[in-house]
Order: structure tokens, then C-alpha cells, then sequence
């Protein structure tokens, strides 16, 4: 995906908005970024330390869309922005073995 080939983005908020359930912690944003081509979801969680909870509320907010019908033939990617760099507990590496691939982005 290329930024010339985004003709729309639209961002929503999903915890506390969208979806006020507390019956599983989501992550913070939807990103949905549009081109005549094709549909890519990104699930964005806003985190300080607690990386693999991020990851465990990215994976709740896609498996509650992907239950809802939201996410055929889509492509998701989740995303953590991190006030701190992830790597210092093992925490980084630990999910890099996970089948979820989460994309870490430092603030």
C-alpha cells in the first residue's frame, strides 16, 4: 500500500465509543483506509508499558469485528504506539513469536 493509493481514511474511535461494552478490553482506533483496489483495516492500540496486554486488546477488537462479519476479505493489520521502546522486557520479542503479527511503533 502506497499513500497515492489511499483515496480515503477514516478513523474511528473503539473503545468507549463504538462498542461501550466492558465485557472484553479493545484496542483505542480504527483506521480504514480506502482505494479502488482494496480495504485495509488497522486496529490501533495507544499503550505506555503493558505491551502484551495491547496485543491482547488488538486481538479482542479484531476477534469481536471478525465474529460481527466486519473483516471478510479484508486485510487487518493491528499497531501498538508505544511511549517506550518495547524491546527492554522481552516483551517485543515474545510476540514476535506469536502468529498475530502486531506492528510496533515507538511515539
Amino acid at each position: 500500500m502506497h499513500l497515492k493509493d489511499i483515496s480515503e481514511v477514516d478513523k474511528i474511535k473503539i473503545d468507549g465509543y463504538f462498542d461501550s461494552s466492558s465485557e472484553h478490553r479493545k484496542c483505542d482506533y480504527l483506521f480504514v483506509y480506502t482505494s479502488p483496489l482494496n480495504c485495509v483495516y488497522i486496529f490501533v492500540e495507544l499503550k505506555g508499558t503493558d505491551i502484551a496486554h495491547a496485543i491482547t486488546q488488538i486481538g479482542n477488537t479484531v476477534n469481536l469485528f471478525y465474529n460481527q462479519g466486519y473483516l471478510k476479505d479484508k486485510k487487518v493489520i493491528g499497531a501498538i504506539v508505544s511511549s517506550r521502546h518495547p524491546s527492554n522486557d522481552g516483551t517485543y520479542r515474545k510476540s514476535k513469536t506469536n502468529p498475530r503479527k502486531i506492528t510496533f511503533i515507538k511515539k
